[in-house]
């Protein structure tokens, strides 16, 4: 009877507007009482209506065996009635009738049953003091009866079982508590009438707490028809503090076929804010799915409200058949970056600093094992209201692939292939048009067009076996319309002005090498009458030279450049057996590689603008040793698998140095030293990136000089879990019966603690012998619960960040599940989002429940 009452109360809501929506008040009943009161009026008294009486229509024949038995049976022969007496029972295919006494009538297929009869039905089942029912026409009576219907309880002075199995209650209550004698809650109805799988119809509907009414409604009709139902949202109110009080869900939800759905609902904040929301969710099975929720503000002020909206979508679809196109995307847009602090009350969104937002349209070739996207994107930072768009970009790829495909029947294997079937390239190319802005036009951007292709080419070989040479060659190009010439050179002055006042300049010295550039004569005059002069003088510098960067709009550039280079390289294993616990060895193994690197010179007379098209700038020749040495330890333990021990390889510690020496550099030939290493034990990992000089500050060649280092540590989530106390501090096993439902509901008290840990150190500094620059990151994720027993619970989340020595979240829950009822409290002490959540309902219909917001 859940979902049936659930039906009843409040329209069938998809999920996520289930998720989204904030609750309902009791009192919102009164909300139908006008149009129930009309349907009263109108056509209450025909719906109602039932022919109670035995006459039928053709009865369907008994279509297999009944079953009966019981302590004492008698056959009346000539009446054809047969008497079942003392523990009787009788059963018909899924129909099972018991009582202490039945009499059954043949000719007319109907039991007479008294002495606690009871029907079950499949999951029905239907007590009574006396019932009558026909086993043919499934039509039936109960006086004084109590049924349960889809795990909740009908009570009734009569209930009646018509042949369409519909049922008719006359003076009923409804409630989902397990005490049906004296329940938590119910809802009384003077005529009920229950159509299955299509709708409950009473007049009038009373709900009671305990034996007090509290909500009334003269007449109300629901359909049961299984899944979502459109109807009109409940409206809740509330309210915060520093935004005021708050009317919410005023809207109507649709649902006009199994594959979408819509909903429209409002939000009136303080009668200054009005906050529209639309939102619907599709999904066609195999096809596409997706949703997308638009929510759009209107204050005092039209000209901004105009202005004031956000869109938050995603969508999956498959466009061909054999799953080779498809269109993806998801994202937020934000017309300002302000309206999450100004309408939203969702902590990620009012914390949220970046949004994106993209949709892709991809297509694989699968004949030639290559990929091709169409993609927009957006990026907008709030927090600077920067907006960077592609509007939009194309990408084609090649994956690497040999460029002779090898001889198909020779039976070779992969080292037996000869050396130029060992050669491979790839090929890729993006084009992109970007959009650069500012929101609020604080700052100028633009839009600019750019392409890159890339080829690379490689052949790897073994040399004896252990040796690996690899030559490389790879090529790109780039194009871009529009251009920054760097070449200009222009002459400009600096000069020094001075102003002051004198009474006589041919006997002022001061700056005698200044121009005179203004004489002003002032309207006052001095101590003798005279009038005072007030003179300007100007310096003027030798002419300075530098560079400018003139924007060149109407010109396309192409940036050429190319590089090649081989490396060799090889493994070597060093392998300890020893036994500590159930550690069983260690594994060390060193990849040393050397190579040669060519990278020509690039005169480039220009830079381009950062539209997401990678160039090489401008550079001299190199000619690049590369060396670098890496380093893996590995160890084995033995561990019990079942009744089996068996060895497991875990890794311990990875190591590995480069640096590089350029042949055509004038000084400081050896680059700097790069030193990363990193561990993990489980959840927990920890990094550490390193960079030396190997010069000094007169470019004398030294031993590694520190230049900067980092450290991150993130551990993941650490949790422990425990049990106080094996019994319920609220339940006294003294007290309730064995078969109480209260001590069915005891339980232990069981406690629980994590934490999530992120912690950052980077330290720089620009010269040899200047001081390190330190900068942190530490913040903490945790969490921790009480469980005071089975019922009643108490959680605690927050995070913290220890550089500003604030909490990020904070909130505390209190939770209460009861036989009928379920109770959530929520607070948040926080700066971010500060507010609490209040909410108590009927667990098995969750939609009737009280509700605030603050």
């Amino acid at each position: 009877m859940n979902s049936i009452l659930k039906k009843l109360l409040y329209p069938q809501l998809s999920y996520e507007e289930k998720k989204h929506k904030t609750g309902v008040k009791i009192s919102y009943l009164i909300w139908w009482m006008i149009l129930f009161a009309f349907m009263h009026a109108t056509y209450a008294d025909d719906i109602f209506s039932v022919d109670t009486a035995d006459a039928d229509t053709s009865p369907s024949a008994i279509t297999d065996t009944i079953y009966y038995e019981s302590d004492e049976i008698d056959y009346d022969f000539n009446a054809n009635v047969l008497y079942l007496a003392g523990r009787a029972q009788v059963r018909y295919q899924n129909l099972t009738l018991q009582a202490d006494t039945i009499i059954y009538t043949i000719d007319d297929n109907q039991f007479r049953a008294s002495g606690k009869p009871q029907l079950i039905e499949g999951r029905d089942t239907t007590v009574g003091e006396y019932m009558v029912y026909n086993i043919e026409t499934r039509r039936g009576r109960v006086k004084h009866a109590t049924t349960r219907f889809d795990d909740a309880w009908f009570s009734g002075n009569q209930i009646l079982m018509t042949e369409d199995n519909e049922i008719y209650v006359d003076e009923g209550d409804y409630t989902s508590c397990a005490h049906v004698e004296n329940p938590d809650y119910y809802f009384y109805g003077r005529n009920i009438k229950i159509i299955p799988e299509d709708m409950i119809i009473s007049r009038p509907v009373v709900l009671n707490i305990a034996d007090a009414p509290v909500a009334l409604l003269p007449y109300f009709i629901f359909p049961l028809e299984r899944g979502r139902r459109s109807g009109w949202l409940t409206p809740v109110w509330g309210g915060q503090p520093g935004r005021g009080g708050y009317i919410d869900n005023l809207g109507y939800y649709y649902a006009p076929n199994d594959y979408v759905d819509f909903v429209f609902r409002s939000k009136i904040q303080e009668f200054n804010h009005l906050v529209l929301n639309a939102a619907s969710q599709y999904a066609l099975r195999y096809t596409l799915d997706g949703r997308i929720s638009a929510r759009y503000a209107l204050d005092n002020d039209i000209d901004i409200s105009s202005r004031i909206w956000a869109l938050d979508y995603r969508h999956n679809q498959m466009l061909t058949p054999d799953g080779r196109t498809r269109l993806t995307g998801s994202g937020s847009l934000v017309s300002r970056s302000d309206f999450y602090q100004m309408f939203s009350e969702d902590s990620d969104e009012i914390e949220e600093q970046n949004l994106t937002a993209n949709l892709s349209l991809s297509h694989s070739f699968q004949n030639i094992n290559a990929s091709a996207n169409l993609v927009w994107n957006r990026r907008h930072n709030l927090s600077t209201d920067h907006i960077v768009e592609d509007l939009p970009s194309v990408d084609f790829r090649l994956p690497t692939r040999p460029l002779f495909s090898a001889e198909s029947g020779t039976g070779r294997t992969d080292d037996e292939e000869v050396w130029y079937e060992k050669i491979y390239y790839s090929y890729n190319s993006r084009a992109n048009v970007r959009r650069n802005a500012y929101g609020n036009d604080s700052l100028p951007g633009f839009i600019r067009p750019g392409m890159t292709q890339n080829f690379d080419l490689s052949a790897p070989q073994k040399l004896f076996n252990y040796i690996t040479l690899n030559p490389t060659f790879s090529a790109r190009l780039s194009s871009f319309y529009g251009a920054i010439d760097t070449t200009k050179l222009d002459s400009f002055y600096i000069y020094d002005t001075v102003s002051y006042t004198v009474d006589n300049l041919n006997e002022d010295s001061r700056y005698e090498n200044y121009d005179t550039l203004d004489i002003q004569t002032n309207v006052f005059v001095n101590q003798w009458g005279d009038p005072e002069t007030t003179y300007t003088f100007v310096k003027r510098s030798e002419p300075r030279t530098q560079y400018v960067r003139d924007t060149l709009d109407n010109v396309f550039k192409n940036v050429a450049t190319w590089q090649t280079g081989i490396t060799a390289s090889t493994n070597i294993y060093g392998i300890f057996d020893f036994r500590l616990f159930n550690f069983t060895g260690l594994r060390h193994t060193v990849s040393p590689s050397i190579g040669y690197r060519f990278i020509p010179e690039n005169e480039l007379a220009y830079d381009f603008f950062d539209v997401g098209i990678p160039y090489d700038r401008a550079r001299d020749r190199q000619q690049l040793f590369t060396l670098s040495l890496g380093n893996q330890f590995e160890g084995k333990r033995e561990v019990l698998a079942g009744e089996e021990i068996r060895e497991e390889k875990f890794h311990i510690l990875s190591a590995n140095l480069r640096t590089s020496y350029d042949f055509e550099a004038e000084s400081r030939k050896w680059n700097n030293l790069n030193l990363n290493a990193s561990t993990s034990y489980r959840s927990i990992n920890a990094r550490f990136n390193s960079e030396f000089w190997l010069y000094d500050a007169d470019d004398r060649l030294s031993t590694p000089i520190p230049k900067e280092y980092s450290f991150t540590l993130s551990t993941g989530s650490i949790g422990l879990n425990g049990t106080l106390w094996d019994g319920d501090f609220n339940v006294l096993d003294s007290l309730y019966d064995s078969n109480s439902i209260d001590y069915k509901n005891a339980g232990p008290q069981s406690w629980r603690v994590s934490v999530t840990p992120a912690f950052s150190y980077t330290a720089k500094r620009a010269l040899p012998g200047e001081p390190f620059i330190p900068e942190k990151q530490y913040t903490l994720n945790a969490s921790a619960g009480i469980n005071i027993s089975r019922n009643w619970s108490i959680d605690w989340s927050g995070r913290y960040n220890f550089m500003t020595d604030q909490f990020v979240r904070n909130q505390f829950v209190i939770r209460a599940d009861l036989e009928c009822w379920e109770m959530y409290f929520s607070l948040r002490p926080e700066s971010l989002n500060p507010g609490f959540h209040f909410r108590i309902n009927i667990k098995k219909i969750p939609d009737i429940k009280w509700e605030h917001r603050g």
